[in-house]
């Protein structure tokens, strides 16, 4: 059975989350900040990767020391979105005045692809909008939305690389296409459902 750990991280207070089994082998996904505090979360964990959603500064801030810590785990992100890890304009980290050059990512990933989690399979699906490369990551029945979908909103398309078209398209056919049962983990926020969000989520009405 699949546990999840929850934390509130980061000066923009992103959702980080760390999903392990019963092997203990874990996935972290978005590390925004406060390294040290997922680090101590993982401890007596074995993490295998470390999922970047997208490129953005509060999802891949704590990418740097957590590769320090975990040397062996491997760095996920999507292929369109790969070049804002060494790009502080890009990731936006510059103009908060905190430059981020994440490390090289170890896995560059596109739509569909899948990551092998124990006896599970981590699934990709690409939701460009927000960002060029965003993803939606989906491990059984848990759905990692980062910023494409939160609860009843969705994410911005006013940044660099977003477009509102683009994420209108993204979600009609990449998410509402999902079971309403899929357990939703957003970027920031509450988690929901599909089934609520298709029901309730004003921008899918």
């Amino acid at each position: 059975m699949l546990k999840i750990k929850t934390l509130v991280v980061g000066p923009i207070q992103n959702n980080c989350y760390i999903i392990y089994d019963e092997s203990k082998q874990a996935v972290i996904i978005d590390p925004g900040g406060d390294s040290e505090k997922i680090i101590a979360a993982c401890d007596g964990l074995d993490v295998k990767y470390i999922i970047n959603t997208h490129g953005h500064l509060d999802h891949i801030g704590g990418n740097s020391k957590l590769k320090e810590e975990f040397a062996v785990a491997q760095l996920v992100i999507h292929q369109d979105d790969e070049k804002m890890l060494y790009d502080p304009n890009l990731n936006l980290s510059a103009m908060m005045g905190d430059k981020i050059i994440s490390p090289k990512a170890d896995v560059v990933v596109k739509d569909q692809d899948t990551l092998k989690f124990g006896e599970r399979s981590i699934k990709v699906i690409h939701t460009p909008g927000h960002t060029p490369g965003g993803i939606l990551i989906q491990i059984d029945d848990l759905l990692f939305t980062g910023d494409t979908v939160f609860q009843g909103s969705v994410g911005r398309t006013d940044l660099p690389g977003g477009d509102m078209k683009t994420l209108v398209k993204s979600i009609k056919k990449q998410f509402l296409s999902l079971s309403n049962k899929l357990k939703v983990y957003p970027g920031h926020g509450s988690s929901s459902t599909v089934g609520e969000e298709r029901q309730s989520n004003p921008f899918f009405q």
